[in-house]
Order: C-alpha cells, then sequence, then structure tokens
C-alpha cells in the first residue's frame, strides 16, 4: 500500500469566478412535507425515490410508466438520511439516523434486509456500479462495506477517518471510492484489495460534499469554496469561492461542468475549465440540502420540507 500524504493551503491558491447570465427555470412539479428533506434518488431508467409520512416512507414513482401504482416502503425508523439504487434497478437501500441500513427488493416489493451498519448517523450510503456491493460512511468515522447477495450479509470494514466521515463518491468503473471527513482527509480506497490507496490532510474548515469527474476529485467546504484534485495523484489544481454558506451537495452535469448546491439557498452550475458559474433563478428560503440535474430537470430539496423539480429553459446541459 503506497503511503502519501499532502498538505494544501487553500489561502492565496483560490481562481477567481466570474458570473454568467442566469439560468430561467420553469417549475414542473413540487411536493411539500413536515421534516427536513435531506435525500431523494433517481435509478438509472425507471424510478423516483422521494420521502414522506415523518421521513420514514419511501415512494418509488415510475417514471417511464407514471400510470403505474406508485410503491410504497415502510419501516419505523430514526428518519432516512441517505439512499440509493443499484445499476440493475432491483434494489433501494436506504440509510437511517440510527445507524441502520434497509435493502428494498423493488421487484418482490419488500423488505429484503436490514443490517446495523454505524453506532450513530449513516451518512451517507451508495452501491458500487454494476454489483451488489454496497458502501457506506456514518458518524462514527468507519467505510462499510457489505454484498447484499450474500446470505449471511456480513459487512467488512473498508477503513476508517478519525472523525466524522460526511460523504463519499465512487468511481464509474467501481474500483476507488473517494471519503472525505471532519478530519479534513481526502482519502481513496481500493475497494477490490480493501485498502487504502492515498490520502491528503486540507487545510481549510470543514469538508461537507463531493463529487467524482471522470479523472478529477471535486470537493465542497463549509465556507462555500470548492477544491479540484487530481484522482490519480491527489495533487491540486484549483479552488474557486463559489457560495456563501456550506456546499451540500455537488453533481455531474457533464465531463467538465457540475451542478453545486448550499445552505445559502442558491443552486449554480460552474464550468470547470473557465472558471464560470451560471446561477439558477431559484431562491429557497431555506437550506438546500440535496439537488441533482437529469434531463434537462433540477430537483431540489431543503430544510424546510420543500421538494421541487424544474425545468431548465434556457441553457443546454449537453453543449
Amino acid at each position: 500500500m503506497e503511503k502519501y500524504k499532502l498538505t494544501i493551503l487553500l489561502i492565496c491558491l483560490s481562481t477567481f469566478l466570474f458570473s454568467q447570465e442566469s439560468i430561467e427555470v420553469e417549475l414542473i412539479k413540487k411536493y411539500k412535507e413536515n421534516f427536513s428533506i435531506r435525500t431523494f434518488s433517481y435509478s438509472k431508467n425507471h424510478y423516483f425515490a422521494r420521502l414522506s409520512y415523518n421521513n420514514q416512507t419511501i415512494y418509488l414513482e415510475n417514471l417511464l410508466n407514471p400510470q403505474k401504482r406508485t410503491l410504497i416502503f415502510s419501516r419505523k425508523n430514526g428518519g432516512i438520511k441517505s439512499m440509493d439504487f443499484d445499476s440493475n434497478e432491483h434494489f433501494l437501500a436506504t440509510a437511517s439516523y440510527s445507524g441502520d441500513v434497509d435493502i428494498w427488493d423493488i421487484n418482490n416489493r419488500n423488505l429484503l434486509k436490514t443490517i446495523k451498519l454505524h453506532v450513530d448517523d449513516v451518512n451517507k450510503v451508495k452501491f458500487v456500479p454494476n454489483t451488489t456491493l454496497l458502501i457506506s460512511v456514518g458518524h462514527d468515522g468507519k467505510i462499510m462495506l457489505m454484498d447484499i447477495k450474500d446470505e449471511f450479509c456480513k459487512p467488512t470494514l473498508l477503513g476508517s477517518h478519525n472523525d466524522i466521515i460526511r460523504s463519499f463518491d465512487i468511481t464509474l468503473d467501481g474500483k476507488y471510492a473517494v471519503t472525505i471527513g471532519n478530519d479534513n482527509k481526502v482519502i481513496v480506497w481500493n475497494i477490490n484489495k480493501r485498502e487504502k490507496r492515498k490520502e491528503i490532510r486540507i487545510k481549510a474548515n470543514n469538508l461537507s460534499s463531493i463529487k467524482i469527474l471522470d479523472d478529477k476529485i471535486v470537493v465542497g467546504d463549509i465556507d462555500g469554496n470548492i477544491l479540484f484534485l487530481n484522482l490519480k495523484d491527489l495533487s491540486f489544481i484549483n479552488s474557486i469561492k463559489i457560495h456563501d454558506n456550506i456546499i451540500s451537495s455537488i453533481s455531474k452535469v457533464s465531463k467538465n461542468r457540475i451542478l453545486t448546491s448550499s445552505y445559502d439557498g442558491t443552486l449554480k452550475i460552474v464550468e470547470i475549465d473557465s472558471n464560470t458559474s451560471s446561477s439558477i433563478k431559484v431562491k429557497s428560503k431555506s437550506y438546500i440540502l440535496h439537488s441533482t440535474l437529469l434531463d434537462s430537470k433540477i430537483t431540489f430539496s431543503d430544510r424546510k420540507g420543500n421538494l421541487k423539480i424544474f425545468k431548465l429553459l434556457n441553457y443546454d446541459t449537453k453543449k
């Protein structure tokens, strides 16, 4: 296992961000709940999963056949904080504040199994692409790996941080996972070898979100900065001040563009190569907790229980 450590000072290394025209949107659909909506999920083709009823019930809408009955999954738990579909759309994993991960069988419409993976909050859960392997991270600083097809469903400790792990992402080929924590470390893990590949410590305030873009890692922090690293060796590329508060989520738009959301109530699309951004003409009166862009539609949720879907009117996501 290669040992690799590096400290980066963000001050004086930031790149100035140029703002472009705002992007017009049209509201398509909205939902209102009585709790903070921290997650929702789209499958590869068919499904949209959203939360309801005290954050313990999942509504599974069929996007290709809207006339089909909405599936409803529910179990009494501490509330759901993260969820993800497997690549084949057979399973939905949901992670709770109580340390449990539920595996829902979509075809059979039932709860396949519940596994206690963490002591406290499970902050994120995600399937390794094109496998039944599932990775979770939590407040206990642990990264857990399990195969949901395993009869005994015995989890493996992939690794750990020295503090809370906020989030992680997985490369499209399923070889590596990259985690970020309150210890300000970015760590690359070799999933197949079950070992640490590289790590870097960033001298900044707490890291809050992460997204892998082909050969780059994009990391957000609680001060509204995004930091770009090379995936291969974790070398520093540049950093940009983009929001006025915590960056809550980063999602891929294209190879060189990302969508960011923030506790400042704004959404922005960032052009990485040109260091420019376009503001989405949507202003939430509360913290935006999660967002994604799919087929020219932006979906976001906030702390006041709003889940909204907007269509972009004057922006080409394929350019």
